[in-house]
């Protein structure tokens, strides 16, 4: 849908917030990978398609908005390895693709 030449802005738009709230409730037990998932989905969009750049950014930064901040007095011993924080997934972001 957010490819198509024939859909307004505005429908977009909405397809595109929807997307982003399924990611948001999502009751899978990876959902955090899934977002991941579509994030490399997304860029990878850039690199192939200068047509969708920004919708593929504006969901880029939905995506990583959902991840949460780490508390300011998280030390490295409190981390659970299951809880993925925003500034995790930004490091992995620039290490893996060169952002």
């Amino acid at each position: 849908l957010a490819h198509s030449d024939d859909v307004p802005v505005d429908i977009m738009d909405q397809a595109l917030s929807a997307h982003i709230k399924i990611l948001d409730y999502s009751c899978s037990q990876d959902r955090d990978t899934q977002k991941i998932q579509w994030i490399d989905r997304f860029i990878e969009e850039l690199r192939t398609n200068d047509k969708w750049v920004i919708p593929a950014l504006k969901q880029i930064r939905e995506i990583c908005s959902l991840f949460g901040e780490a508390p300011q007095n998280l030390s490295q011993t409190q981390r659970s390895p299951h809880v993925f924080y925003r500034h995790d997934l930004i490091n992995q972001l620039q290490h893996n693709h060169a952002l």
